[in-house]
C-alpha cells in the first residue's frame, strides 16, 4: 500500500492536521513572512501507537502544544484546502472555458462572496456525512468548517473569511496575458493539488463508505473539464480496492 513497505521496515509515517502558520514570500530566496500562528497543533501517525512520540518531536520543533489524533484518516478527511480552495475556484471560474479572458478577478479571500460560502457549506456537509458513515474511525477531529470558522450561516461565513487578516491581499491564481487580460492559472497548486490530491481522495473515501456526494461530484467534474494536469491520487494504484484494504491502512 502507500506506506506499507516503509512501515514494515520500522519507519513511522505522520502528519499535522493543519499548518502551524501561514507563510508568504517577501523576497525570493531571502525572506518569508509567517502570520496567523496557531495556539495548538494536532498530529496523527501510522502506526497509530507512535503518535505520542511524533507529537513530542513536533512540539519541540515549533515550541507549541501538540495534541494526538486517533488515526490518520482524521487528517486525510480534514476539510481545509480540499474544500475551501476548490469551492472558491469553482465559484469564481464557473463559466470559464478556453477563450474566455477576464479584465479583473476578485481577491481570493478578501472578496469572498455568498455563492462561495453556499457551495462550501454543501461540500462541507457531505464530508460530515462521510464521517457519520464511518463511526468505527472516531472522526471527531474532522471538524466542520462551520465550527472551525465559528460561522453557521452563509452570511457569517462570508464575513468571517473576508475579514481574516492573514488572508488579506491574496490574489486568485491567474495568468496575465500579453493583452493584459487574465485566465485561471491551472498550474497553480490551488488547482493541481487541492482537486487531484485533496477533493478526489475525499470522493474515493465516500465511495468506499457508500455515501452520496453530489456537490463534491459536480465540483470534481467541473475541474476535470478544464484541468491541464489529469494525474490524481488513486487508492487503487496502491492496492487499496476494497474496504478491508482501506481499514488495513488506516487502522494500523
Amino acid at each position: 500500500m502507500c506506506v506499507k513497505k516503509c512501515i514494515e521496515q520500522g519507519n513511522i509515517f505522520f502528519g499535522i492536521e493543519r499548518v502551524p502558520a501561514i507563510a508568504r514570500l517577501v523576497k525570493k530566496g531571502r525572506t518569508v513572512r509567517s502570520t496567523g500562528y496557531r495556539k495548538e497543533l494536532h498530529i496523527a501517525s501510522i502506526p497509530c501507537k507512535e503518535a505520542e512520540k511524533c507529537a513530542n518531536i513536533i512540539a519541540d520543533i515549533y515550541k507549541m502544544s501538540c495534541g494526538i489524533i486517533p488515526n490518520f484518516l482524521n487528517l486525510t478527511m480534514t476539510p481545509s484546502n480540499p474544500i475551501l480552495h476548490t469551492t472558491r475556484l469553482r465559484t469564481i471560474f464557473k463559466d470559464w472555458k478556453d477563450g474566455i479572458i477576464y479584465s479583473g478577478l476578485p481577491l481570493f479571500y478578501e472578496e469572498w462572496d455568498n455563492a462561495s460560502s453556499e457551495l462550501l457549506f454543501k461540500c462541507d456537509e457531505e464530508v460530515q456525512d462521510i464521517c457519520r458513515a464511518l463511526p468505527e474511525y472516531n472522526l471527531q477531529f474532522v471538524k466542520s468548517l462551520k465550527e472551525h470558522y465559528e460561522s453557521f450561516t452563509i452570511e457569517e461565513m462570508t464575513r468571517k473569511i473576508s475579514s481574516i487578516d492573514a488572508f488579506k491581499g491574496l490574489k486568485t491564481p491567474a495568468v496575465m496575458l500579453n493583452s493584459g487580460g487574465l485566465i485561471p492559472d491551472l498550474h497553480s497548486r490551488y488547482f493541481t493539488a487541492d482537486f487531484s490530491f485533496g477533493l478526489a481522495i475525499i470522493k474515493q473515501i465516500a465511495d468506499m463508505a457508500g455515501v452520496s456526494t453530489p456537490n463534491i461530484d459536480d465540483t470534481l467534474e467541473w475541474y476535470d473539464n478544464i484541468a491541464i494536469m489529469k494525474k490524481c491520487f488513486k487508492y487503487s494504484d496502491y492496492g487499496i480496492r476494497e474496504r478491508n484494504d482501506f481499514d488495513e491502512l488506516y487502522l494500523l
